[in-house]
């Protein structure tokens, strides 16, 4: 008794480690745990079943020559659309799609417009000349350097950005207004005479006043293009002017800022193509 009082805890633990090691079998034989031996590497192993064919084969000759299905009034034959594929897309036969290298763009979508004002290229610049009643005046002209000419002188043929123009001097009005100068604190004359031209324009006559020594703007509005694929930019163009984009010849057949508007054709071919251009303070 007196050997189970001091060693009462160590007796109580071993009977619990005895209970549970006999759980443990009761498990393993109920739920078969038991080792398997291991499967031997060296010994044959039978071939893989061949796969059977037969019925993907059924189902091809089937898909090309399927059976006719029938209906009140007889048997109908079923036609499926064939398909076909290009290596990008499915399409049925027949109906084969476009590809990129058969589109044929059309070089006037290229172009973005732009309109403005512009300066007129003819300044008056002095009189020259006023011996007798027939005065000789000097006006400039782009790309001609100054020019002397008279009132009934012939036509003045001169091409303005890329047109051909006439002008003819019509008429000279001589006047000078006095206003009052603070810098030099009194009058002062000032020369505000006009010369006016007639000027021909891609069949369009218009008078043109100058004031001597003043640049004039242009009442008709100009426009450039450039390419949104080249990036060519084209020099200032008026109504009527011809231009070549891409090997093609077309012309400005209307412009108009205030719409804006803008009408050009395809010389070769007539098309006309309309468009809203942008409208800028000059270029």
């Amino acid at each position: 008794m007196e050997f189970l009082k001091k060693h009462y805890e160590k007796i109580a633990l071993a009977i619990v480690s005895m209970m549970m090691i006999a759980t443990a079998v009761i498990l393993v034989d109920r739920l078969g745990l038991e080792e398997t031996p291991a499967r031997r590497i060296d010994t044959n192993i039978a071939a893989a079943t061949p796969l059977d064919t037969n019925e993907l084969l059924q189902v091809a000759t089937l898909l090309k020559n399927p059976l006719a299905w029938r209906t009140n009034d007889g048997p109908r034959p079923f036609i499926p659309d064939v398909w076909k594929w290009n290596g990008t897309d499915f399409y049925r036969a027949g109906d084969e799609p476009t590809t990129k290298t058969n589109v044929v763009t059309d070089p006037a979508e290229d172009l973005n417009w732009w309109v403005a004002s512009r300066t007129f290229p003819v300044k008056f610049m002095s009189v020259a000349s006023e011996v007798g009643t027939n005065k000789v005046f000097a006006i400039n002209l782009p790309g001609a350097g100054t020019r002397f000419v008279k009132i009934g002188d012939p036509p003045i043929r001169q091409p303005i950005y890329g047109i051909m123009e006439e002008f003819i001097v019509l008429r000279y009005d001589e006047k000078k207004v006095k206003w009052f100068n603070p810098a030099i604190g009194g009058e002062t004359v000032s020369d505000v005479s006009v010369l006016t031209l007639q000027r021909r324009s891609a069949g369009v006559v218009k008078e043109i006043p100058l004031v001597v020594g003043k640049q004039v703007l242009e009442s008709e509005p100009v426009a450039r293009y450039q390419s949104s694929v080249t990036g060519e930019q084209s020099g200032e163009l008026k109504q009527g002017s011809k231009f070549n984009y891409k090997g093609r010849a077309y012309e400005l057949v209307r412009l108009d800022s205030n719409l804006p508007l803008l009408i050009f054709k395809d010389i070769q071919t007539q098309k006309e193509y309309k468009r809203r251009p942008r409208v800028v303070q000059k270029f």
